[in-house]
């Protein structure tokens, strides 16, 4: 079950920067993060996430609370260490949901 797997993993744009370097045999919570923060930046600018686009998502849909922004932006960090827990996004998700209801 702790095998590498053969087969090549994940869609473009939602494979996390680690995995493009070597795939860990880890655990997957940070890939599930950056998946989760792809999924939304996704929607919003419709583009994958990548370094030139990354730079300029601040400017875009200025109707986004900054900070599911900022969230989203931590989300995609190359660093899987440094992406926000799935209990801090959660908190964002709500605040940003209460706010707007």
């Amino acid at each position: 079950m702790d095998a590498r797997d053969p087969m090549p993993w994940g869609t473009l744009g939602y494979v996390p920067p680690e995995w493009l370097v070597e795939p860990q045999n880890k655990s997957r919570i940070g890939e599930d993060l950056y998946a989760l923060g792809a999924t939304p930046f996704h929607l919003f600018t419709a583009r994958r996430p990548d370094d030139s686009v990354l730079q300029n998502t601040r400017r875009l849909r200025r109707w986004i609370p900054p900070q599911v922004k900022d969230t989203m932006i931590a989300l995609l960090a190359p660093d899987p260490t440094s992406r926000p827990p799935a209990t801090a996004v959660l908190g964002v998700l709500r605040s940003a949901s209460s706010d707007n209801a």
